[in-house]
């Protein structure tokens, strides 16, 4: 099938088949395949696109689509059908080695923040210049009844479920990290979302199924290789989160006490 996108280029360009076969260095029959939808090697496409004046996702749609494809395989390091895997790796491990940016985003991010040490290491990583944002869900948000029904409790909207209160003890945890720079954390409403680990270029990414608790949601461990990517699209999916939360989680002397008082593991 003839490109007619390159057709149109070459005849707006003022440049015959002949001429750029000149200028790309090839025969003309090679040129005359190309016109006639044949894919030029990438090296040829960047010259041809110069010689025309067009960007090559103009004249070579698909190539950009396979590219991305092959980006998005290319971030996927593995995949794992439950969070608890054992061969799952280890957020904690990857929190150490973060050195710029750490996104979390869950309901509670209770099993994080009452990790032994997690607290004082995410002031320590901020501290020392690393940027860290936290998401966890309201504590009157409709959603965490409903996540809660969905997995067969008995539970109506009028009930506080068991949610509610890890996430009001994740917030009394957050308490000593609301004063140092670099660190904001949010409350949030949303019901679509996917569990969210972002430590620099890595993301553990567990993606929630239907009554399915979320140690039991499959992983997916990203890193990120393209700005068109899987990376990207669900750190913009964090972003979309981040934008419409609400106001800033602020220190509660109190709350922190309380958070002092109670045992981690």
């Amino acid at each position: 099938m003839p490109n007619e996108r390159l057709q149109t280029a070459l005849h707006q360009a003022g440049i015959e088949v002949e001429d750029l076969a000149d200028i790309v260095g090839v025969d003309i029959r090679t040129v005359r395949r190309w016109v006639g939808g044949a894919t030029p090697y990438g090296r040829h496409r960047t010259n041809i696109a110069k010689a025309v004046g067009k960007p090559e996702r103009d004249l070579w749609p698909e190539q950009e689509i396979k590219a991305q494809i092959g980006d998005a395989r290319a971030e996927i390091i593995a995949a794992y059908p439950q969070a608890n895997d054992l061969a799952a790796p280890d957020w904690r491990v990857l929190l150490k080695a973060a050195t710029v940016q750490i996104d979390l985003l869950d309901y509670t991010l209770t099993d994080i923040l009452t990790s032994a040490g997690t607290v004082d290491l995410l002031a320590a990583k901020a501290a020392a210049g690393c940027q860290i944002r936290i998401l966890i869900s309201a504590k009157d948000s409709a959603q965490l009844v409903i996540a809660e029904a969905e997995q067969g409790a008995d539970i109506t909207l009028t009930d506080i479920p068991d949610g509610a209160r890890e996430a009001e003890r994740s917030t009394a945890m957050l308490q000593p990290l609301l004063n140092s720079d670099g660190v904001e954390a949010r409350e949030f409403v949303a019901g679509r979302f996917n569990t969210i680990l972002r430590f620099d270029d890595h993301m553990l990414l567990a993606l929630h199924t239907y009554g399915t608790p979320g140690s039991h949601a499959s992983l997916l461990h990203l890193r990120r290789k393209s700005e068109a990517g899987l990376f990207e699209r669900f750190a913009a999916h964090y972003d979309a989160i981040w934008q419409e939360a609400g106001e800033p989680i602020r220190p509660d002397i109190a709350n922190s006490d309380r958070a002092a008082a109670q045992p981690s593991g």
